[in-house]
């Protein structure tokens, strides 16, 4: 006979208390002979606000859930091990399909606190802090790139150090790379997975099997539509520090519109707030610093362009947004396999430095 240690409240799907008593417990566990609510879980999102429902077919849709909202999993699904998703019902009724990732016990309801396997929450950087200690005063080697009396960069001296040590990949190997070895994440129980740059979704990275185009893609940050209009197309789709791991309906959201700053926009439903203008794109705080130093190693590398209004954007998501951790980290896993170095992240302030993009 099992013990009664589940805890006696929980949160339903509309956030009201379902408060059972011992005897309640007591009398369900005889009935089915087997430990009461066995099949219950709760739900818990990687990240404070909603858990992602999906249909069968693996298409996010509107009806997304609080964080620790109880449901009645789907064993088949939980025990299958090749499933990213696991069919699950709330208390109410309702039905979806849910990542494993969110997937925790039943006395994680009454303790509101993210478990130990999640990825801990994402904030946004504090505009002018340096989250990175002892960052190097110049590019990897020594260099620092030529620039005038008056402060302003030579872009062809930049775009050099750039370019220099060079490893060409073509786009399957280059996409395969971001997935395993660029965007990957361990949670403290030695899981990988990759969370999308532009929302709170996460892909459980198993098997080293790349997942379905429909459900996570890669995103080229300049547009791959833009990138035609000019020479070696095969080089900058292919170019690892402008391509980031993503959702794929966000992904197509997004498409080729330039970023940024959307007043009166549509909200996608994410914690990690991505907005949608009339005619452009704003990406989450968290991702804002490295979309744009992405966009002027791009322009700055391969001598593309970037419109004057986008520029204003970028300069100042550079300046508020510092390098982060986790991006400071890509860079030097992207140096280490493409051979080249995205000089604005080492060197953020070279932004300040070139008139024009």
């Amino acid at each position: 006979m099992f013990g009664f240690s589940l805890c006696k409240q929980y949160l339903a799907a509309d956030n009201s208390v379902l408060k059972l008593s011992l005897s309640t417990l007591t009398l369900v566990s005889t009935i089915a002979h087997l430990p009461a609510f066995a099949d219950f879980r709760c739900l818990i999102a990687p990240e404070e606000g909603a858990v992602f429902v999906r249909s069968q077919d693996g298409k996010r849709t509107i009806n997304n859930w609080p964080s620790f909202t109880v449901v009645e999993i789907d064993k088949k699904d939980l025990n299958n091990n090749s499933s990213t998703y696991v069919k699950v019902k709330t208390q109410a009724g309702l039905t979806g399909f849910v990542a494993r990732l969110v997937i925790w016990n039943e006395s994680a309801c009454s303790q509101p606190s993210l478990p130990d396997f999640l990825p801990a929450p994402i904030t946004a950087p504090t505009p002018g802090s340096e989250p990175i200690p002892n960052p190097p005063a110049s590019v990897p080697g020594g260099k620092v790139p030529s620039c005038d009396d008056d402060g302003s960069c030579q872009r062809g001296d930049i775009r050099q150090d750039a370019n220099a040590n060079r490893n060409n990949f073509d786009y399957s190997a280059a996409r395969k790379k971001v997935f395993f070895e660029v965007d990957n994440r361990s949670d403290t129980k030695g899981s990988d997975f990759i969370l999308s740059a532009y929302s709170s979704d996460v892909f459980m990275l198993k098997n080293n099997q790349m997942p379905d185009s429909s459900h996570f893609n890669i995103e080229h940050t300049f547009p791959q539509s833009k990138l035609k209009e000019y020479a070696n197309f095969g080089q900058t789709k292919s170019d690892m520090y402008h391509l980031f791991a993503i959702e794929s309906k966000i992904n197509g959201i997004r498409g080729n519109s330039p970023f940024c700053e959307a007043n009166n926009a549509e909200v996608n439903a994410s914690p990690r707030e991505s907005y949608i203008g009339t005619s452009c794109f704003e990406p989450p705080d968290e991702q804002k610093g490295a979309s744009s130093r992405a966009m002027m190693y791009m322009a700055v590398t391969y001598d593309l362009k970037i419109d004057s209004e986008q520029e204003k954007i970028l300069r100042k998501w550079n300046n508020q947004f510092p390098v982060s951790e986790f991006e400071y980290n890509r860079a030097k896993r992207i140096e280490a396999l493409q051979g080249n170095i995205n000089p604005f992240v080492f060197q953020p302030n070279l932004a300040d430095q070139i008139g024009d993009f």
